[in-house]
């Protein structure tokens, strides 16, 4: 009898009741998580997180209304794995912005239902020769009240490389133009909206306009105060000394086509990262935790 992988990975967690797996018509496997304390869903490709939701809260993760889930391509909004690199590859333009993970099937290697109620999913990148940089990657997904993120990379070679990533988060906001962010105050950014500038952050920093923003020598945790939800969402970060405030505002919203109408309102990126300046020596053998830990509370 011939498996689909669907029918492979049903069998396979049929020991775990806090998940269950749907495929679209193109073959693009969902997972989803429901525990007594949070739901969300997750795409096998990129091990894209599309949904989180605590119980009776509102989402903390974003996803378009019109995102698209197709092979091969990226989707707007949930928290996209930028890895092995951020941004445009250093020297060959051909290879693709932000990595090959994102639009890469991973595999599901364990699935916990932890004892406090948690669901714990880990996933793994394998190497391949025909891949550009020597590196495998671990991601363990914890789903609770908070959700927490490790992204594990291993220089699977016997040379020093470099590594640069990020978990691009879109958290889902009241209202984005009332929203601010606190942390960031003193910290230097290169604006890549005007040449690369850098410049320092002087108070909280708000959205008025579109932004694109790496901020450098970032603190431990970042807090979104969002009125329009009454909440507080922290971000708390390890191993990174980088981090990324975007939103594209009205005209390239339009342009993207993918964001849904005045979907840029409603959603915030700020990413945890190893970017510009924070870039990372890998040895050989050598291993890095990428993590975060997405909390709420009220204002």
């Amino acid at each position: 009898m011939t498996y689909s992988k669907l029918n492979t990975l049903q069998q396979q967690f049929s020991n775990c009741s806090d998940i269950t797996f749907t495929e679209s018509d193109n073959g693009m496997i969902i997972i989803h998580i429901k525990n007594k304390q949070a739901s969300a869903s997750i795409c096998l490709q990129g091990a894209h997180i599309l949904t989180f939701q605590p119980n009776n809260q509102e989402p903390v993760i974003w996803l378009s209304e019109e995102a698209k889930l197709a092979p091969g391509k990226s989707i707007r909004g949930g928290v996209p794995i930028c890895w092995p690199w951020f941004g445009a590859h250093s020297s060959d333009s051909s290879l693709p912005t932000h990595g090959y993970a994102r639009t890469t099937d991973w595999q599901l290697i364990q699935v916990q239902s932890l004892t406090d109620g948690r669901t714990q999913l880990e996933f793994e990148f394998s190497y391949s020769p025909t891949l550009p940089l020597p590196l495998s990657a671990r991601y363990i997904v914890t789903i609770g009240t908070e959700l927490d993120l490790k992204l594990i990379s291993t220089n699977v070679s016997d040379t020093t490389i470099q590594l640069s990533n990020a978990l691009h988060t879109y958290f889902q906001v009241g209202d984005v133009r009332d929203i601010r962010i606190h942390g960031l105050d003193g910290c230097e950014y290169i604006d890549t909206l005007v040449q690369n500038t850098r410049h320092t952050q002087d108070a909280a920093v708000i959205i008025d306009q579109e932004v694109d923003r790496i901020y450098l020598n970032t603190p431990r945790v970042i807090e979104i105060r969002d009125p329009g939800l009454n909440r507080r969402l922290c971000i708390h970060s390890r191993n990174s000394h980088s981090a990324i405030v975007w939103n594209p505002w009205i005209a390239k919203s339009e342009r993207m086509g993918d964001l849904g109408k005045d979907g840029y309102l409603n959603m915030l990126c700020i990413e945890t990262a190893n970017a510009a300046d924070d870039t990372v020596t890998l040895a050989p053998k050598a291993q890095h935790q990428l993590s975060a830990i997405y909390s709420i509370a009220s204002l």
